[in-house]
């Protein structure tokens, strides 16, 4: 290859962006064909290699893994084993889980929990999943009670804890693709949005010699809606903040776990695929992130309290008519109308 500088020789690292949902799949893959090589954020299987080839069948393939979202795994199945076809190089780099899954095996052949050293991967893993679901666990308890405050500090605690966690698997993963990127000219990296660090632990490790830069599929139809930030719902910066600022503290995170418990009661749940609308669950997370980022902390506590038992639809209802009600609505109602939630709706 000729190269008018040294810098325009370095290989190039996308780290994209994106999240579990059918309707992002077109663009991730778009992203993806335009490197050598593709590292998935996934668990290492045995079966990848059949499963992109042919030889083993995506149903076959899946049936062992319980995915959460069962539609989304299929069909990037399908794409990825286009990408292979056209020549690209795909890995399933996850160091995390691998771990995780391992420590479960653990358990099973009849180790404990005081086996595990705490300076080795598997006890520094067992130790965040512990903290992590210790968390959860007082959120649930939390969560029974009518306290809005005790519910909102349970939030912040499990948020913190959480961060501790995304900083620990991304830091492992990291070290995993650092020793790995360097044989490829071009990568494409794929993270959830939520692992803001690991573009961070890259540039660290490897930004001398490789650019790394961040990529967002989802930007223009982020931008062809309107929208002033990426979909992060309020618990997602809560956990952000936590996870480049461990020490966090102050009124804001305060408000952001109370719109966050709002937030996730507006949200449909399911994988949503046909329709009219081309990015269904963009549209619902952007319109639910309208509402709750203009909700005060007072508002959330009465706006909660009214639609902690409520299914999404009856939820987005009981909020259209609370906020009605506040007089200063009409731009809020206004601006969820144009989000078209799904497109029943009002």
């Amino acid at each position: 290859m000729n190269c008018r500088n040294k810098a325009s020789c370095r290989s190039r690292v996308a780290v994209a962006f994106t999240t579990h949902r059918p309707e992002n799949i077109p663009l991730l893959v778009e992203e993806m064909g335009r490197h050598e090589a593709v590292f998935l954020e996934e668990a290492t299987s045995p079966d990848l290699a059949n499963m992109l080839s042919g030889k083993m069948s995506i149903e076959t393939y899946l049936l062992p893994r319980d995915e959460e979202y069962p539609e989304f795994s299929s069909r990037f199945c399908r794409m990825l084993r286009k990408l292979h076809q056209d020549g690209t190089a795909i890995f399933q780099v996850e160091p995390f889980i691998d771990v995780l899954i391992a420590i479960h095996e653990f358990f099973a052949d009849g180790g404990r929990p005081s086996d595990l050293s705490p300076g080795t991967d598997m006890g520094r893993v067992y130790a965040a999943e512990h903290r992590a679901t210790g968390a959860l666990l007082d959120f649930y308890r939390a969560s029974l009670s009518a306290r809005f405050d005790r519910i909102v500090s349970a939030v912040k605690r499990f948020a913190r804890t959480d961060a501790q966690r995304f900083r620990l698997r991304d830091d492992m993963r990291a070290d995993a693709l650092a020793r790995r990127i360097t044989a490829y000219r071009s990568s494409c990296v794929e993270a959830g949005t939520m692992h803001q660090w690991l573009l961070r632990g890259l540039k660290r490790k490897v930004g001398g010699s490789i650019r790394v830069r961040a990529v967002h599929p989802l930007k223009e139809p982020l931008a062809a809606a309107g929208a002033r930030r990426r979909n992060l719902g309020p618990g997602d910066v809560l956990t952000l903040i936590f996870i480049f600022r461990p020490k966090a503290s102050g009124p804001l995170l305060d408000l952001l776990a109370a719109q966050s418990l709002v937030y996730v009661k507006l949200l449909e749940k399911s994988e949503r695929v046909g329709g009219p609308e081309k990015f269904p669950h963009l549209q619902d997370e952007l319109g639910a992130g309208i509402i709750a980022d203009r909700l005060s902390y007072d508002d959330c506590r009465q706006l909660y309290t009214a639609i902690r038992r409520s299914g999404p639809a009856e939820a987005r209802q009981i909020a259209r008519r609370y906020l009605a009600a506040q007089g200063a609505a009409a731009d809020r109602l206004a601006e969820w109308g144009e989000m078209r939630l799904n497109g029943k709706d009002g």
